[in-house]
């Protein structure tokens, strides 16, 4: 079948969760003064889209034939994308002070190192679920903040 997009923001078929798409069909934009943000086929989390048809966006702007954000386009597709195919890209956030550095690629996963040396975060928990939690957990370590007065201190 055909999908037919036209207006601000519309997307043809949207998958998610290891969802798994096939386009035998054609998407496409129709003329239509505000064709702005329209997306094809969006691929989220672990998604795939095969495209067997064609993927057909253009004639506006921040158009999309696919938009994959941890999800895959298949490469055995035989279809055509019009459009472009994006990838979300996460932003780098590391950071580095003081011979601390924490790095963040933006793909998930993240090392801290000291010195250069690789260390493991120590876990903090409090034993109770509570803004004013009686007892905190840092490590083998519990501190017991009533006993130590530090739990009528106000917090910043």
């Amino acid at each position: 079948g055909n999908i037919e997009l036209s207006g601000k923001n519309t997307t043809g078929m949207y998958l998610d969760n290891n969802a798994i798409g096939e386009n035998y069909g054609t998407i496409k934009t129709v003329p239509n003064p505000t064709n702005d943000g329209i997306i094809g086929v969006v691929a989220l989390n672990g998604a795939v889209i095969k495209n067997y048809g064609t993927i057909e966006i253009k004639d506006g702007t921040n158009l999309s034939g696919v938009y994959l954000a941890k999800g895959q386009y298949d490469k055995a597709s035989t279809g055509t994308v019009v459009g472009g195919i994006k990838e979300k890209k996460q932003s780098d956030t590391s950071k580095r002070i003081s011979g601390v550095e924490i790095s963040a690629p933006g793909n998930g996963t993240a090392t801290i190192k000291r010195d250069g040396k690789v260390v493991t975060p120590t876990y903090v928990d409090t034993t109770v679920a509570s803004a004013k939690a009686p007892k905190v957990r840092v490590g083998n370590t519990e501190l017991d903040l009533r006993a130590s007065s530090l739990g009528s201190l106000p917090s910043i």
